[in-house]
């Protein structure tokens, strides 16, 4: 029912409501109340002190099923009736009294419900405190209209109703939140933290020294009851210190009323006037218990929030990781899928390129076919790099290298690209280097093409040029500088921002000219972050773009490479090359093949445990999936087996390239792992670290100087 724009209603759709069960023990509640309140707080003039049945009673229509309830009331109603006239009370008083505890209970029933939250929360303070002034507003009400039927005069009116009031006020705020709270029991933040045994010696406790504080007028032992109420209502929590606080009350009121306790003494003044001390008693108790557990709930209400927040974040940080790892397994299979085959057009392209017999078409296409497949590896190489950087998982190898030829190397790659637009591609050099630093040449090289293909791609017309420049910054330690220019369109003022986010391209629409992944410049800034520099971006005087970047390079031995390495030994190394795929193996035989290695194979694991038996070899490639017998599960088998070659480096070559993978191999006892597609320099470099008895695993690289094992 809306009236004056508010909704009033005694029940709510949802509220989970009691059946006969909870009926049966709120009636004996409320007959428990109602005892009390009949044959032991009736005052002198036959007036209640202490009323908690309505308190009950008002429960019961809030908390069971509507039918349940009302058969409720009227048992409720019925037994109030028979034990007034147990008592003596006139019929028509007994009728008026009844009345107007049925009333009473029905509009603070409405009220609560509608005003103080769908959930019946009343040990909450900022809904306990209108819950009490509405209680006062309506047993003023009420105390008025029953003190009518009390008396007909008017000056024992006035004296009627406040006490009236006072004691069916005090009743409804100490028994509905205690009925509440214990029938509900869903709010653990009202619990205290005492056991059975505990609550039990709190409540005979407290009606112990309640007793003996009220047994002496001469004994103003009173104040010992707050601050055992107060460590009662820490201890016990909010429904069992309201129902404490019943027990002190009641206590308190036959004592009194017996004329024996602190307020006794007070014999001079009239009945009324002790009776409302009485009631300011019970208030006081009232208000230092609700503050106590309030203060506590609110305690524990915080922490459980602290608690669920804490819950609700490792519950995302569950499924963010469970999203990473998917999102592993998903490029882990693809990468593998993709490397494969891509293994046997790059190898193979690099074979026919390299051949002399080739007519200038034929050796143009080869050159085209690998540049091709140089274009995929290296967006493959990105995404998972960049996969890598997001988890923080992304490691340098640095290792002694030439900087020059690393950085030539790069530049060499997109010369094609840019001779095709016509486009002069230079590198210049200003200072003299060391022989050697002790750096990442790989990663290097992935900035510096990544730079210089983004040049080529978005100049026109012109000149891209490579400036590197070193100068000493220390003892034993070069600074180079190095710079990538072109006189391409430059980047607009508006769009600079977006250079080095990921994914992000200038020009990304459907007719767009240039490819790519918008990868290549957040990648390249990433490296370079992590190899202690900063890549910023300028525009050029005079139209296009300078990327500039700067590391400090420790001066380093100079590095041999590994052909001039494979020339110095004094025999050729038997490598066994193991791989299920016949392109993989004709691939690795060609490059092995080109550095001056012998080679044998092995089509799967069973044949590469055979081999190992059989034959001495130098090294084994050995790849990771394969039918049968994996090469995980081959190398451990070779490792026990202790054959001629147990002992033998045995390095991955393997298009699964993921860190779990690369933990796997060396859990398994390899000594190395190479990515596919095959880089000839990198494989060699790899085999030349195992064959000195090193390891050439990505966190762990390769040392620079090698000898062949005789």
């Amino acid at each position: 029912m809306k009236v004056l724009g508010i909704k009033w209603r005694l029940y709510r759709r949802g509220e989970p409501q009691r059946g006969w069960r909870d009926a049966a023990v709120l009636f004996v509640a409320y007959a428990a109340a109602l005892c009390a309140g009949v044959l032991w707080s009736r005052s002198v003039d036959n007036s209640t002190v202490f009323w908690a049945a309505n308190g009950v009673l008002t429960g019961g229509l809030l908390l069971l099923r509507p039918r349940v309830g009302w058969i409720f009331v009227l048992a409720c109603i019925s037994l109030n009736l028979g034990l007034n006239i147990f008592s003596g009370l006139p019929a028509n008083l007994n009728l008026a009294f009844t009345a107007l505890n049925l009333a009473f209970s029905v509009v603070i029933a409405v009220l609560v419900r509608t005003f103080c939250g769908a959930a019946l929360d009343l040990g909450r303070l900022r809904r306990f405190l209108p819950f009490v002034a509405m209680v006062a507003v309506a047993a003023v009400v009420e105390g008025m209209i029953g003190a009518l039927f009390t008396t007909p005069d008017h000056g024992q009116w006035a004296v009627i109703w406040p006490r009236w009031a006072a004691c069916d006020g005090v009743g409804m705020v100490l028994a509905l939140p205690a009925t509440l709270l214990m029938m509900r029991r869903l709010n653990p933040l009202y619990s205290g933290a005492a056991g059975p045994v505990e609550r039990l010696a709190l409540l005979a406790g407290l009606g112990v020294l309640t007793a003996a504080t009220f047994s002496h007028s001469a004994q103003p032992l009173v104040l010992l009851i707050y601050p055992a109420v107060l460590f009662a209502a820490f201890r016990l929590g909010a429904a069992w210190a309201f129902l404490s606080i019943g027990v002190v009350g009641q206590i308190a009121t036959v004592q009194t009323l017996a004329d024996r306790g602190p307020i006794a003494i007070f014999d001079a003044l009239p009945r009324f006037t002790q009776v409302g001390l009485l009631h300011l008693f019970l208030g006081s108790i009232l208000l230092t218990a609700t503050l106590a557990t309030s203060a506590l709930a609110e305690r524990m209400r915080t922490e459980h929030r602290a608690r669920r927040k804490e819950a609700s974040a490792a519950a995302v940080r569950a499924r963010s990781e469970q999203m990473i790892a998917t999102r592993e397994r998903f490029l882990a299979v693809v990468s593998h899928e993709i490397r494969t085959p891509l293994n046997g057009v790059a190898g193979f392209a690099g074979a026919l390129a390299a051949r002399t017999d080739l007519d200038p078409e034929a050796r143009r296409q080869a050159e085209a076919i690998a540049a091709s497949s140089a274009v995929l590896n290296t967006l493959i190489e990105d995404i998972l790099d960049f996969s890598r950087l997001e988890q923080g998982r992304l490691e340098l190898e640095p290792a002694p290298a030439e900087v020059i030829p690393a950085i030539g190397e790069a530049v060499d790659r997109h010369r094609a690209a840019a001779a095709v637009k016509g486009l002069d591609l230079t590198l210049v050099q200003e200072g003299q280097a060391a022989p050697g630093h002790l750096f990442d040449s790989r990663r290097l090289r992935q900035v510096v093409g990544g730079l210089v293909d983004n040049a080529v791609k978005f100049t026109g017309a012109g000149a891209v040029t490579v400036r590197v420049a070193f100068a000493p910054s220390a003892e034993g330690v070069d600074r180079m500088e190095l710079a990538v220019e072109d006189t391409g369109p430059g980047v607009p003022d508006s769009r600079r921002l977006e250079l080095f986010q990921p994914f992000s391209q200038l020009d990304a629409g459907l007719a767009r000219r240039q490819s790519g992944a918008g990868l290549g410049l957040a990648m390249c800034r990433s490296i370079i972050d992590l190899m202690g520099g900063e890549l910023t971006y300028q525009p050029r005087p005079g139209g296009g773009s300078v990327f500039r970047f700067a590391l400090d390079l420790p001066v380093a031995g100079t590095p041999s490479g590994a052909a001039e390495v494979m020339a110095e030994t004094e025999r050729s190394p038997l490598i066994l090359v193991v791989d299920d795929h016949p392109t993989n193996r004709e691939v690795a035989r060609l490059i092995l093949t080109s550095y001056g290695c012998e080679v044998i194979e092995a089509e799967d694991g069973a044949a590469a445990v055979a081999a190992a038996a059989a034959v001495v070899v130098d090294a084994i490639l050995m790849d990771l999936r394969m039918p049968g017998m994996d090469g995980l599960e081959a190398t451990r088998v070779i490792r026990t087996a202790g054959g001629p070659s147990a002992g033998v480096p045995i390095l991955a070559v393997t298009a699964d390239v993921m860190r779990d993978d690369v933990e796997r191999c060396r859990a398994a006892g390899m000594n190395g792992h190479v990515p596919k597609p095959i880089n000839p320099a990198r494989l060699m470099t790899a085999l030349m670290a195992v064959l000195d008895g090193g390891e050439a695993f990505p966190e762990a690289p390769a040392r620079a100087q090698v000898a062949v094992a005789a």
